[in-house]
């Protein structure tokens, strides 16, 4: 019972010195352990007929030691790999973070000032609209147009404004009956179109007699390599030319507000 004591304490000794400081380790307990088991192996040997082990002077190894040291082997060495496990692992070193994918700083694209001209009835264009003319009536104080077309030639200073513009237009031509108007309304829708694109959007104007001279408002919408852009022009001419004044600008039209109520008196 003392060499077993003995045998514990030595165990206990060892583990302890392989845990080193900061470690908390039962080793009292591990070394009780195995010193149960080791208790053992007498009766084993006695079974396999075992006896002590021969030392190269012939002197043998009693089995209880033999026991303790193969015992005391085993226990340091699944000690060790409970040290190993026990430690902690090397943390990895962060990933750097990914580089930021850089977002384009949008473009200001300023409006720009154009002008020109458009004359009716572009040369070589045929169009069936153009062709057919307008569903016409006569009333007490005016003639009334609806749906003519034409065609019409636009050159610019700036070319995306250059082109062939086609036009649907309903008017009133006002005056007596039977006799020569003395003014004029009109709406109408039109498409300018070019290489790079084309140009949708609304007409509306006036006429006014002696000279006869019309008043254009026109409002266009980009499309195709036009896309994005927006165009007012305001033009003046006798009838079937105008010179035009305008600007291009970004974006859409603004919407136009809500009616105006007028405060009650």
């Amino acid at each position: 019972m003392d060499e077993m004591t003995a045998f514990e304490r030595q165990i206990t000794g060892e583990l302890d010195r392989m845990a080193g400081p900061g470690r908390r380790v039962d080793a009292m307990a591990m070394a009780h352990s195995v010193a149960i088991q080791t208790s053992r192996w007498p009766a084993i040997t006695r079974r396999t007929g075992g006896g002590g082990l021969p030392t190269p002077e012939g002197r043998g190894i009693s089995m209880f030691s033999a026991v303790k040291l193969v015992a005391a082997g085993a226990v340091l060495a699944l000690f060790g790999g409970l040290l190993l496990l026990g430690t902690p692992l090397a943390e990895p070193e962060p990933l750097a973070p990914a580089a930021e994918t850089a977002t384009a700083e949008p473009t200001y694209v300023p409006p720009v000032s154009v002008s020109g001209t458009m004359n009716a009835d572009a040369e070589g264009v045929e169009w069936a609209p153009a062709e057919v003319g307008a569903d016409v009536t006569q009333e007490f104080d005016r003639k009334t147009k609806r749906g003519g077309g034409g065609t019409w030639t636009f050159e610019f200073d700036d070319p995306r404004l250059s082109g062939v513009a086609y036009e649907l237009r309903s008017l009133d031509q006002i005056g007596p009956k039977y006799e020569y108007h003395e003014g004029e309304a009109f709406t109408g829708t039109i498409e300018l179109v070019n290489d790079a694109g084309s140009w949708v959007g609304s007409l509306r104007g006036f006429a006014t007699m002696g000279p006869a001279t019309r008043h254009w408002h026109i409002e266009l919408t980009g499309t195709g390599g036009h896309e994005g852009l927006s165009a007012l022009l305001e033009g003046v001419g006798p009838y079937g030319s105008a010179e035009v004044e305008g600007l291009i600008f970004p974006g859409a039209l603004p919407e136009y507000p809500d009616p105006v109520e007028a405060p009650a008196e």
